[in-house]
């Protein structure tokens, strides 16, 4: 009742100018943005309970797709909020809002009401909105789908198709450190969504990047190493160069490091950067590499996901980093849309953009520096 008497006082997406508040100040770009989640099932693979010889017993592995995608401005839907995207399964938002500050990173620190206006915040994105018209290239996306959606939202409006499914374990939700049999279980999760996305018409099928943050873009490593059909790669935070995830990444199926040769955009905190291998960082890609490196104290790891604009723009805490955190917002956005319009689309203007920034001339230098390999 709260949360519905709460979005009854906010004007709909409508009726506002601009892009969501959760975008901290991006840009949109020329297309409307529509959502659809698709609920798939893997008949190559059962999910959970015990083996049963009873007739329609199997249980195939689900997967969950959801989508962001150019769409029609002129066309119908439903309007959505962050709630929307973070609660599933017919849960009452109020309990909802008590529950996601222990359970979640966008609403870490927390209170019930303030988690409430966070999950009344509008977003973007249209359920269910018609495609606009043409292919557009696929971004897949692997992790918890509330650290990125306006990240998706942000990509779709300037074009690209962006995928995502969840990390889950072989037989449910992990527990623990990731083992090879997780890093396989999302490999092939986010196998399949590629080849259900293809299917769409509004998809470029020729054209395929993969993002991910933190765990996610170590879960999506093995896809970029072993399917020749991915062009590019983005992670945030991801532990791509640190030796204690080695041991686990080798014993996946289709996984060499000498494989891996799709252009690499990698961003990172200098706190992380401190702790990453030379020798791993040189069998990242020669001449195809760009690293970015965040120079600002205080970020935290969950900055260069949603959580961070959530904590500061809508929550109202740590408003001595603001600045800093939208800061990284916008270079994590900014040069993941240059990159893949330059890796994905051949946008020389997008390439010479990554130049003006490995010369220190598009952001703060003292702030932000980028390398490329």
């Amino acid at each position: 009742m709260l949360l519905t008497l709460l979005l009854a006082l906010l004007p709909g997406p409508a009726a506002q100018e601009g892009a969501s508040s959760l975008w901290a100040g991006l840009e949109p770009g020329a297309h409307a943005v529509g959502y659809r989640a698709f609920d798939e099932l893997d008949a190559s693979r059962s999910f959970g309970g015990e083996r049963s010889i009873e007739p329609g017993s199997a249980r195939r592995r689900p997967v969950r797709i959801d989508a962001w995608y150019p769409a029609d401005a002129g066309g119908a839907g439903e309007a959505l909020r962050f709630f929307d995207y973070v609660v599933r399964g017919g849960e009452d938002a109020s309990a909802a809002a008590r529950r996601l500050p222990s359970a979640s990173p966008v609403f870490e620190g927390a209170t019930p009401d303030a988690a409430l206006r966070l999950l009344g915040e509008r977003v973007a994105a249209t359920r269910d909105a018609s495609p606009a018209g043409g292919a557009f290239p696929l971004v897949l996306a692997v992790g918890r789908v509330d650290l990125q959606p306006s990240l998706c939202e942000f990509l779709a409006s300037h074009g690209f198709v962006v995928a995502s499914v969840a990390a889950v374990g072989p037989w449910g939700p992990r527990r623990g450190a990731p083992g090879p049999e997780d890093y396989e279980a999302c490999a092939r999760d986010l196998e399949f969504a590629l080849a259900r996305m293809q299917a769409h018409a509004f998809v470029d099928a020729d054209r395929v990047g993969v993002l991910g943050f933190g765990g996610g873009g170590l879960f999506a490593l093995p896809v970029v190493t072993r399917n020749a059909q991915i062009d590019a790669f983005v992670s945030y935070e991801a532990g791509l160069f640190l030796p204690a995830f080695t041991p686990s990444l080798e014993a996946v199926p289709g996984f060499e490091r000498e494989r891996f040769d799709a252009p690499l955009l990698h961003i990172v905190r200098d706190e992380l950067a401190h702790d990453e291998e030379p020798a791993l960082i040189e069998t990242a890609p020669t001449g195809r590499t760009t690293l970015v490196y965040l120079h600002a104290a205080g970020l935290h790891h969950h900055d260069l996901s949603q959580a961070g604009v959530a904590s500061t723009e809508v929550l109202g805490l740590r408003q001595g980093l603001r600045g800093a955190v939208r800061d990284a917002h916008r270079v994590r956005a900014l040069c993941t849309l240059r990159f893949l319009q330059h890796a994905l689309l051949g946008d020389d203007a997008a390439r010479a953009w990554f130049d003006a920034l490995e010369n220190g001339d598009v952001f703060d230098a003292d702030a932000v520096s980028a390398v490329r390999l």
